[in-house]
């Protein structure tokens, strides 16, 4: 049976409730080759840091720490997309949510078809941005050997 979805994505998972994270966490694994899991802001920040995810997924009440700040130092950074997942549905929240860039916003309980066609679109975006960047990277290397070669008739 054909994949629906490429197996080079990576997802950083960020959930206090541990029910919750192994459930949602079989479900992601249709869609990546690697979720990293974290409960706490301080160990998301450092698996960020070190494995710089293509997802995060986060949930807004988070143990020691903000959120908010992390998301937004992530969408100022880097070119990873953000999701939250969370009860809080109160209008200010999810006004500051879009104010920092969050990509999109799933309601607890989790609506599994609805994070699927949400990752769906996400992975779908990557995707072009990686074939963009595949692009890009190949017509440099084109511009760099037809200068050699034109360098070559002038000599």
């Amino acid at each position: 049976m054909e994949e629906k979805y490429p197996k080079d994505i990576t997802i950083l998972y960020i959930e206090i409730d541990n029910n919750l994270r192994k459930e949602v966490e079989k479900f992601l694994l249709k869609f990546a080759s690697v979720i990293y899991k974290a409960s706490t802001i301080e160990t998301a920040k450092k698996i960020f840091k070190e494995k710089q995810p293509d997802i995060v997924i986060t949930n807004l009440k988070l143990k020691k720490g903000n959120s908010f700040n992390f998301i937004s130092d992530i969408k100022k950074n880097f070119d990873t997309i953000v999701m939250i997942i969370s009860s809080f549905d109160e209008p200010n929240l999810l006004i500051e949510a879009i104010n920092i860039g969050v990509d999109g916003f799933i309601k607890k309980p989790v609506d599994f078809d609805r994070l699927e066609q949400k990752l769906s679109e996400f992975i779908n975006i990557i995707e072009n941005k990686k074939i963009e960047k595949k692009l890009i990277d190949e017509q440099k290397k084109f511009k760099a050997i037809a200068d050699i070669s034109l360098a070559g008739i002038y000599i």
